[in-house]
């Protein structure tokens, strides 16, 4: 707990900070150790922006291995999060029951749980980088015995990594509590399953679906612009969203009739922006396919004299 205490505060003077890391391996070791324990303490150092040392680190998996069946919705978004957040890369092991825990527990996760995984899942480092498909391709067509077998390894880490169980679950989580997402929750995940590509259309539309039935309720004094420039960029960048080969006339009315909705929230905040917001609603100017009258009002908006 004193590791959360200092992620409130935001800092942790140097020497306290290590005195306390060498610590941490034998208290995880305590058989009263919970996994709450170990994912507060994971999280806050991930906010705190901590160089887990490798110790630490092999500490943490451990004790998750050994107390995985336990974790709830909290603990396991709160492990993919802090992995995600510190840029480390799970070992094939817990990773595997990570996402057995998430596809076992889904009914019970909750908006925040489903948005932190998902944005986990399609942000962490643990995936292959293109490199080392490259890599892996190249080592499994002209290795000899010894290269086949480190490009079995990748293989076995790209196996390990692949994000379409635990997607698929959250899918299934999300077309239950599609209406009680927030505004950041919607953020995260359009940009996970955009970022994941056409093979989750169907994933996408459920999320389309939500974000009609909820965006009228928003407040927009109590909006992050991040958000909705997010979803914005999301939908621009997703080219399934009005492919009349996918989705029918009905379901493209009223998809634009959502970015009409959301093209106001952005004329409405236009005052909060910072670059990145603006650029992202550009692009969205650009591609989306608005309709002729919200155009209009875009281009003599203030986003247009970024432009110029």
């Amino acid at each position: 707990m004193v590791f959360h205490a200092l992620s409130l505060m935001g800092h942790a003077p140097p020497a306290m900070l290590d005195s306390l890391l060498k610590r941490l391996p034998p208290v995880f070791q305590l058989h009263d150790c919970t996994p709450q324990n170990v994912t507060l303490t994971f999280r806050a150092l991930a906010v705190l922006q901590v160089d887990v040392p490798d110790q630490v680190l092999h500490a943490v998996e451990d004790k998750c291995l050994s107390l995985i069946r336990d974790f709830n919705g909290q603990d396991i978004s709160g492990l993919y999060w802090s992995f995600a957040t510190l840029k480390k890369r799970p070992s094939v092991q817990l990773m595997e029951c990570m996402a057995k825990r998430v596809v076992r527990i889904q009914q019970d996760l909750n908006p925040q749980d489903v948005s932190l995984i998902a944005w986990s899942v399609t942000t962490g480092s643990w995936h292959l980088s293109e490199s080392e498909k490259e890599q892996e391709e190249d080592l499994l067509l002209n290795g000899g015995v010894w290269l086949r077998r480190s490009a079995a390894v990748i293989c076995e880490y790209s196996k390990a990594y692949d994000p379409t169980p635990v997607m698929g679950a959250l899918e299934e989580r999300i077309y239950a509590i599609k209406d009680k997402l927030m505004p950041r929750d919607f953020a995260n995940v359009f940009w996970a399953v955009t970022r994941l590509g056409a093979g989750f259309s169907n994933f996408f539309m459920t999320l389309c679906e939500g974000l009609e039935s909820s965006v009228s309720d928003w407040q927009l004094k109590d909006m992050d612009p991040r958000d909705i420039a997010q979803i914005v960029q999301a939908l621009s960048m997703n080219h399934t969203c009005l492919d009349e080969n996918i989705v029918d006339r009905e379901g493209r009315t009223r998809l634009r009739n959502l970015l009409d909705i959301l093209a106001n929230m952005c004329l409405n905040l236009i005052h909060k922006f910072n670059a990145a917001d603006i650029s992202d609603v550009l692009k969205a100017v650009v591609h989306l396919d608005w309709t002729p009258k919200m155009q209009a009002k875009l281009v003599k908006s203030p986003i247009y004299s970024y432009l110029t």
